[in-house]
């Protein structure tokens, strides 16, 4: 019982210091918010480049090997998204 007392004690104490320590903090910056800037403000602009677009002659061959290419990725998906299905449902179930 004594444990919990002497660790009720210090807790205060230390919250005390802290809250005495906020207050000086606060009251001490008076004109923090009011003050002109000291010294040089660098601004930074992000400026938009202009993008020229080459497009690429497809070969016959090349198309083909992009489209089974976007067939594989279009499975690979449909096969997360079924997983993702699975484990959101074993997860909804109570146990």
């Amino acid at each position: 019982m004594l444990r919990y007392l002497v660790a009720l004690v210090i807790a205060g104490v230390v919250t005390f210091m802290l809250f005495l320590g906020m207050q000086a903090l606060i009251t001490g910056g008076e004109g923090a918010m009011t003050d002109p800037v000291k010294g040089n403000v660098l601004d930074f602009v992000r400026l938009k480049k202009e993008e020229t677009v080459q497009k690429k002659s497809v070969s016959h061959k090349s198309h083909q090997h992009q489209k089974s290419r976007h067939h594989q990725w279009n499975h690979r998906k449909c096969k997360i998204v079924m997983l993702q299905q699975m484990l959101t449902t074993l997860t909804l179930v109570p146990m």
